[in-house]
């Protein structure tokens, strides 16, 4: 897969405390998670949205930024460990809470590029912070069809939507 070896190549991933790319397992098997504290690699991101970089897509396109809290399910916390080193010698405990933020601000950044500023871009994500309202649109994550996943559904929202949070939304099992 060519992203994925360019980003290698480049050493965009996260790492490990001894420098090594960190590398856990998620949906797809075997991942890794790029570096966004580090400038040059979001924008290299968004980069990858290009009309050039992303051949056969349409003038629309939406992105869902799923998993990245992130997501690692073989680790003790499923998600990255407290120790992975970010750019900039942050350690994941410090700010664990920004990955999400940085990865679906840099899809934004990417689609508003694409168009040349011309469309709002939609990007929904399931990982959030402070601000996040300003870039994209908030997916609680996976409810299941049960009485009480719509019982704390619906307060969720409403808590979020006070918070700023307003374009917010859950799943409804069916």
């Amino acid at each position: 897969y060519h992203v994925y070896a360019e980003a290698k190549s480049n050493g965009y991933f996260v790492k490990t405390k001894d420098g090594s790319d960190y590398e856990g397992w998620c949906w797809p098997g075997t991942s890794m998670w790029l570096d966004y504290f580090n400038l040059d690699i979001s924008q290299w991101y968004s980069q990858r949205f290009t009309y050039d970089n992303y051949k056969g897509s349409t003038r629309n396109l939406f992105i869902w930024n799923d998993m990245n809290e992130p997501s690692v399910f073989n680790g003790p916390e499923v998600t990255f460990p407290k120790d992975i080193v970010h750019h900039g010698g942050w350690e994941n405990r410090d700010v664990h809470n920004l990955y999400g933020m940085l990865q679906h601000r840099a899809s934004f950044h990417g689609l508003v590029e694409r168009s040349h500023g011309n469309i709002r871009p939609f990007v929904l994500t399931r990982s959030f912070f402070a601000g996040s309202q300003r870039t994209a649109a908030v997916w609680t994550g996976d409810n299941a069809a049960h009485w009480s996943h719509l019982k704390v559904a619906v307060p969720m929202l409403l808590s979020l939507s006070v918070t700023g949070i307003s374009f917010v939304g859950a799943d409804v099992g069916g």
